[in-house]
């Protein structure tokens, strides 16, 4: 296996890198699965997506966060994420689905079917699905289930 060096951009901004005032994410530009409904307050945004027949926060007060140091995330995903031998892919839009008490309920390749992920997108999905749990997101201080767009950047080492 080669070895990589790992970025990690955020689309929506996690309270330890960012103001509150900067923690939203657009849901439109993010995903199109089956949301149909809005439901919001004055700081939290939600819809309901009726293939997993609850409400998914994407506007919160309180953005999800991985339980620990950011760099501690990143060691995470760089040791138990297996690049392929041979790949030539380097980014990947994700979404992850997080629910009320933060364990990853979900994740997803943005606009993409999963019959043709890549190998490379199947390995970080499954590494992604089994992290440990992390702070749920929270409206109004309850905590939520909540969408967490991830964007990861490879850089294969040569």
């Amino acid at each position: 296996m080669r070895t990589m060096m790992l970025l990690l951009f955020l689309a929506s901004c996690p309270s330890f890198l960012c103001s509150q005032s900067n923690s939203t994410a657009n849901l439109d530009t993010l995903t199109k699965h089956s949301f149909n409904e809005s439901i919001g307050s004055e700081n939290c945004v939600a819809s309901f997506d009726k293939e997993q027949g609850i409400l998914i926060y994407h506007q919160v007060d309180q953005v999800a966060q991985y339980k620990g140091k950011p760099t501690e995330f990143l060691s995470y995903l760089y040791t138990t994420i297996d690049y392929p031998e041979g790949s030539d892919q380097y980014r990947l839009a994700l979404e992850l689905y997080l629910d009320n008490e933060g364990n990853i309920m979900d994740a997803r390749v943005v606009d993409k079917d999963e019959d043709d992920y890549t190998k490379l997108e199947i390995n970080t999905i499954s590494t992604l699905k089994q992290m440990p749990k992390w702070n749920p997101g929270r409206c109004e201080n309850i905590p939520v289930h909540t969408l967490y767009p991830l964007s990861l950047h490879f850089t294969p080492s040569k």
